[in-house]
């Protein structure tokens, strides 16, 4: 046994990457991040590895494989399958007697530890936290620590389900049991700690809303307030007594305990007035309040130790019924199981309009993650009118710099846990078990995350192989986190039961959680106790009672009937027990249970079946595939589609009172820039055809190519999405720097033009959730994002390079304040923001020969707080010469600033007279204060869809944009990285006239 002595940097600064876990707490650390020394003796090699990282990047590193994404170097994986990689390091201690754990944060595929050569564990899990109790395998003096990885050991699926290959990520040809996959390696940090008394190896604050259910938004400091209920987790080497204290600027709290050896927990409740505390708001409602919390544990004897946790406070609700409703409020505060109206969120009181996009991994490689990137990733969501992300479940647990990010820039998450079928399913095991406590204890203290959910497309069924997410998965989440709203799947159609119809909040119903679906459509007796039979979703003489009480269940509705001798039947609603003098007149009442004590019946007929539920109330799709040249994801050949330009905007009743839909997933695939994408390909490679023959390609969705096309392995193909908007003529097969930027340009403005259609269509109705398939890409090449792969390696940005689209989100698609049209003069302005809103609306025919513009609709504005409130209005278009003219929607504030600015096209870029002109672009010599450079770009004539791009690290203020004659001036925002020299240098300009 030993106390060691550090011979790495303190936990703080864990990992070089700035993605450390909140560590174990104890005495003292160790952390051996950092060089590790690589073996594999069947390969006769032996260098050096980085730690956190992966294998893949350390031979890269070392120089062994070359850049492992450029063309289909991914696939030459003989190297790291063939052979069993072993990862050691050393430390030392001074032999002293004190008890020491040893923790991986995270280790990705199978994995065998040894310390001085005697076995400690197997790790088999990528997202559980292993820790091992080594004092007795400690020797004084130096210690070795090895991990060994042998892909023989089963993992049961226990890693990124997209490692090795999705439709938007590189496909190897290896696999474990139908999984695909890749890389490995101890991708977190590894550290020791020695405990004397008790170690903290999970604080785990959760934030629960002390008022009535909120329906208006709540003011600062005259709301409910807020309870913390915070559990410590702890180990400890013997039992001991001490004190638990929580402490904050809110207030504190203490409490004596005593703790087990092994594993306890413990809870304390900290009050949280609302005159002490200022609320987490979302992105554009107010500001991101965040408390620090301090927990302590302090022996009788010894010496305390501490860990810290950041809170904010709000509430939130999953509303899936009318609140808009008093009456619906007060009759369901206490009942049992989801609505089924549709799906929307309040915040602090306030309806939202959930938009935003699907976060998958921003890598394949652990080793080049970056805490800078995830920041800035999510800091280009918000800038873009983004206000929610959801972590897709076929991916990670992300690190905590990303969800710290969220919480300080406001942007709600949407979370599934890490399965997504197929080869990622789960297994009620203690293995997955474990997982799952450890994420949640590890994430529920960030504001930002609002809801979970089981899975990915995973529709869940009790009785068939998808009940266990409800029987396992989400019973675990519940049981580990009350304070946040849950959900089957995504998409699903909520709760039966386990659930608070008015928050989504788990419940602790004794029914458990019983997915929408699971009860049948029509009255049945369902339960038989010893004095009591029981009846689903009926009432008796609908409408009378002659008592009614609050109780606690249906079981004590009934122990009161017996009470009274003239209670022939008892129905229990909404938490509240009805007594009915008689059994006559049975009617379907949705949730309702009707109560017979022993001897009353016999029961009476079930009423008729009711009208089948509404139609889904979440979604996912449609999805714009790509088609045409034969690659991995397309083996169909070409299929065209409506490029719906224009639109079809039909009048719907829009609001929180009315039925709604939550878009959870739709998209549409696409390229990446000249500057993504030519770094990974060799010169002669430069085109979207590849020029070389095309693969043979069959198998499908994933399919299998033979031939020697690099391009083949790059997803899907962009054939049609550039046919259906520059036309047919288009020579795809031509390679060259010129032609692959032309090609790319199209590609990526024809997803913008396919999303921005398909979400304008979708605000006209009453959706309530706009979560665009896919936020970023993991590669540098094809996927569905708005936002290229964000490693800053070579012709890369940090947190990824802004395509077309999500430049667009920014001036128009994902704006507050929505103003678009349809080709017959149909056209829309709505109100998702959750303040009034007072303007202007401008609608402007914009002739494209000379940049005239004439007025169709200028008038001052109010309309109501959002989200949901829409006014409708005609325009008169038969005079608009589609090809000629184009539409300009711009809605303006009070202030007279641009909140919307939609150009609108009615007819396809194709299809466009854009003139001939040159369109020049002149950089400042010198930043501004703020450090933003000034761009001039200048042209004679109009200029449609003026694209800038640049190698230099940072974004425009705007992209992708209408010119009209004269100039305009933008600015370069810079990233971290970013170099004057760069921009100046790399700088360059594309438009519609000379991509047609």
């Amino acid at each position: 046994m030993a106390t060691l002595f550090s011979l790495a940097c303190i936990v703080a600064a864990a990992s070089g990457h700035g993605l450390a876990d909140h560590p174990v707490s104890g005495d003292q650390h160790i952390v051996p991040d950092g060089t590790w020394t690589l073996s594999a003796p069947t390969a006769q090699i032996q260098t050096t590895a980085e730690v956190p990282g992966d294998l893949i990047t350390d031979l890269e590193r070392v120089g062994l494989i070359p850049d492992p994404l450029f063309e289909d170097n991914f696939k030459n994986h003989t190297l790291w399958t063939s052979h069993a990689w072993t990862y050691t390091t050393t430390f030392a201690n001074d032999g002293k007697d004190v008890a020491t754990l040893l923790v991986f944060d995270g280790i990705k595929m199978g994995a065998s530890i040894a310390l001085n050569g005697q076995p400690v564990g197997v790790a088999v899990d990528q997202f559980l936290r292993y820790q091992y109790d080594i004092t007795q395998l400690l020797l004084a003096g130096t210690n070795e620590l090895s991990v060994t990885f042998d892909f023989d050991i089963d993992v049961n699926g226990r890693f990124m389900a997209c490692t090795g290959g999705w439709n938007w990520a590189p496909y190897s040809d290896t696999s474990q049991h139908g999984a695909s996959t890749f890389s490995q390696g101890i991708w977190k940090s590894v550290y020791l700690v020695t405990v004397n008394s008790a170690a903290i190896t999970h604080a785990v604050p959760q934030v629960f809303y002390d008022g009535s259910f909120p329906t208006v938004k709540l003011k600062e400091h005259q709301h409910g307030g807020f309870t913390v209920k915070a559990y410590f987790h702890t180990w400890a080497p013997a039992a001991v007594t001490g004190t638990l204290r929580i402490q904050s600027v809110f207030g504190s709290t203490n409490q004596t305990v005593q703790l087990q050896k092994g594993n306890s927990t413990s809870n304390l409740t900290l009050a949280a007035d609302a005159s002490d505390i200022e609320l987490w708001w979302p992105t554009g409602v107010g500001s991101q309040a965040l408390y620090n919390l301090s927990f302590e544990f302090v022996p009788d004897n010894g010496t305390a130790v501490e860990t810290e946790r950041r809170v904010g406070f709000r509430t939130f609700a999953l509303v899936t019924g009318n609140d808009t409703d008093p009456n619906y409020v007060q009759k369901n505060k206490n009942a049992d199981g989801n609505d089924s109206q549709g799906m929307l969120w309040r915040v602090n009181g306030l309806v939202m309009l959930s938009k935003g996009a699907n976060m998958i991994p921003m890598e394949e490689l652990e080793g080049r993650m970056s805490a800078e990137a995830h920041w800035q990733l999510v800091a280009s969501s918000r800038d873009a009118g983004m206000n929610t992300l959801r972590v897709w479940g076929g991916g990670i647990f992300l690190p905590d710099a990303w969800y710290d990010a969220c919480d300080e820039l406001g942007i709600m998450v949407y979370h599934d846990m890490a399965y997504a079928q197929h080869a990622h399913s789960p297994s009620a095991d203690q293995t997955q078990e474990a997982e799952l406590r450890h994420q949640i204890r590890r994430l529920a203290h960030h504001p930002a995350i609002v809801m979970y959910d089981g899975c990915n497309e995973c529709k869940v069924v009790l009785g068939t192989p998808t009940g266990i997410y409800a029987t396992f998965v989400m019973t675990v989440v519940a049981q580990e986190d009350k304070s946040r709203a849950v959900w089957p799947s995504c998409p699903g159609q909520g709760w039966e039961a386990g659930v608070n119809r008015l928050t989504g909040l788990p419940n602790d119903s004794p029914k458990g959680l019983l997915p929408a679906g699971t009860k049948t459509d029509q009255a049945t007796p369902f339960r038989n106790a010893s004095t009591c039979t029981f009846q689903n979703n009926v009432d008796y003489n609908h409408g009378t009672h002659w008592i009614q009480n609050n109780t606690q269940d249906e079981h004590d509705c009934c122990a009161q009937c017996q009470a009274y001798d003239s209670c022939a039947v008892a129905v229990f609603y909404h938490g509240v027990c009805y007594f009915k003098q008689s059994n006559e007149r049975p009617v379907y009442t949705e949730g309702a249970v009707a109560c017979w004590p022993k001897g009353s019946g016999p029961i009476p007929p079930p009423p008729p079946t009711p009208p089948p539920r509404p139609s889904p109330i979440e979604t996912h799709g449609p999805y714009q595939l790509g088609s045409g040249f034969p690659t991995v994801n397309n083996d169909a050949g070409l299929s065209m589609f409506n490029p719906n330009i224009p639109i079809q905007i039909t009048p719907h009743l829009t609001g929180p009172q009315y039925n709604n839909v939550f878009a959870s997933e739709f998209g549409c695939i696409v390229m990446s820039s000249f500057e993504s994408m030519s770094a990974t390909l060799r010169l002669r490679h430069w085109g979207l055809h590849g020029g070389e023959a095309a693969d043979n390609c069959t198998g499908g969705f994933t399919s299998v190519c033979t031939g020697n096309n690099t391009m083949a392995q790059r997803n899907y193909p962009c054939d049609n999405v550039i046919y259906a908007y520059f036309g047919l003529h288009q020579d795809l097969n031509v390679v060259g720097e010129a032609a692959f930027k032309k090609q790319l340009y199209q590609c990526m403005i024809g997803q913008a033009l396919e999303i921005k259609s398909n979400v304008e269509t979708r605000r006209a109705s009453n959706q309530f959730g706009l979560i665009i398939w896919q936020l970023n890409e993991i590669w540098p090449t094809g996927g569905w994002g708005s936002l290229e792969y964000g490693t800053p390696v070579r012709g890369q940005v940090i947190g990824g390079r802004w395509k077309p689209l999500h430049y667009w989100y920014k001036s128009s698609i994902l704006t507050d304040v929505a103003v678009a049209c349809g080709g017959d003069g149909q056209c829309y302005i709505k109100n998702d923001s959750p303040f009034a809103f007072t303007g202007t609306v401008t609608i402007d025919a914009v002739t494209l020969s000379t940049g005239a513009t004439s007025s169709l609709y200028n008038k001052s504005i109010s309309m109501p707080t959002g989200a949901g409130v829409t006014s409708f209005l005609n325009l008169d278009l038969s005079r608009i010469n589609a090809s000629q003219q184009i539409l300009l929607a711009q809605a303006y504030n009070e202030s007279g600033l641009v909140v919307c600015h939609n150009v609108i096209p009615l007819l396809p870029p194709t299809n466009l007279s854009v003139p001939t002109t040159e369109v020049t672009a002149t950089l400042s010599s010198k930043a501004n204060p703020d450090g933003s450079v000034d761009i001039a770009v200048k042209s004679n004539q109009v200029a449609m869809y003026v694209v800038l791009t640049t190698t230099a690290q940072g974004r425009f203020s705007d992209n992708a944009f209408l010119l009209f004659p004269g100039t305009k001036v933008i600015q370069f925002i810079p990233f971290l990285g970013f170099n004057f020299t760069t921009l100046e240098r790399t700088l360059r300009l594309e438009h519609l006239a000379e991509m047609q």
